[in-house]
């Protein structure tokens, strides 16, 4: 029997009864691939003749092992395990080997866990198994390599979720927000109309009741607002309101006229502001330019 170093340190058993298996082939990878074509040819042929024969359905997984067929590899090497007790700890070593390949293949925990359990099974069976007992040790480390990747992806998947979904809220506010401030803006150039087009005592009265009720509006909005911007647009609107409420209550409609027309233009979107950051930023600019540059030096250290 013979065992195979990979770089990863996993060993595959190779029954002895085929001479081309029972020696390493130092051959380019397309020769050899092709030998094991040409042998799985064979080993069919040889498996349609004696379907049970526990050897046969080994060196079967074997081959197919070699060649990435990893799920074939699988069953022929568990129907190998079933049909002969002798090889029962090679059978459950190499379905270990082939459950650490499927893993590697598919980044699947659950592969690196039935690796564990083959080996540990192969080791029951034979304790002087070394190679069983050395991939056990890789198999855990490799599973909680991965478990921590996945793991730390699963809470990167989470937080950028719950940061998309917070900025989908924040700007779901910011569009209500808007639309209550628009909303608000065309109430009180509706009531605009109203006292510069009806200047009765009557009419007046009413104006005052609705201009009163819109700075109710304003404040409410002012409270419930998430913006400074919004914030400070409502309070100053609120002023303007206030003086339009008194100017109908002391029956001057032209001067209410010209308070609500600033209450508006506090409302209106101000597309030209801008943060008093540009400043400065330059100002930190000039520092930074102006430090002199002190090369350090670099110092090789050994690791």
């Amino acid at each position: 029997m013979l065992s195979y170093f990979f770089k990863l340190k996993l060993f595959v058993l190779l029954f002895v009864s085929l001479p081309l298996l029972a020696q390493e082939i130092d051959a380019p990878k397309t020769d050899q691939e092709q030998d094991y074509k040409t042998l799985l040819d064979n080993l069919n042929t040889q498996l349609k003749e004696n379907p049970d024969s526990p050897e046969i359905n080994f060196n079967l997984g074997v081959v197919n092992y070699n060649l990435e067929n990893y799920e074939a590899a699988l069953r022929s090497f568990e129907k190998a395990n079933v049909l002969s007790k002798d090889l029962g700890a090679d059978a459950m070593y190499n379905i270990g080997n082939t459950h650490y390949k499927l893993a590697e293949k598919g980044q699947n925990p659950k592969e690196y866990e039935k690796a564990i359990t083959a080996y540990r099974d192969a080791l029951k069976k034979d304790k002087n198994l070394i190679n069983a007992g050395k991939n056990l040790e890789l198999t855990r480390l490799k599973l909680k390599e991965l478990q921590e990747q996945q793991n730390q992806q699963q809470q990167q998947n989470q937080q950028q979720q719950q940061n998309q979904q917070q900025q989908q809220n924040q700007q779901q506010q910011q569009n209500q927000e808007s639309n209550n401030l628009d909303e608000l803006k065309q109430k009180q150039e509706q009531l605009k109309n109203e006292t510069e087009q009806n200047q009765s005592s009557e009419a007046q009265e009413e104006q005052a009741k609705k201009q009163e009720q819109l700075s109710k509006e304003a404040q409410n909005l002012k409270e419930n607002s998430s913006s400074d911007t919004e914030q400070k647009k409502l309070e100053k609107a609120m002023k303007e309101m206030s003086k339009a409420t008194e100017q109908l209550k002391n029956g001057d409609s032209k001067a209410a006229s010209e308070a609500q027309a600033r209450a508006i233009e506090a409302l209106q979107d101000n597309q030209n502001e801008q943060p008093a950051d540009s400043e400065a930023d330059d100002i930190l600019n000039q520092e930074f330019h102006n430090k002199p540059f002190k090369p350090q030096s670099s110092v090789d250290k050994d690791w």
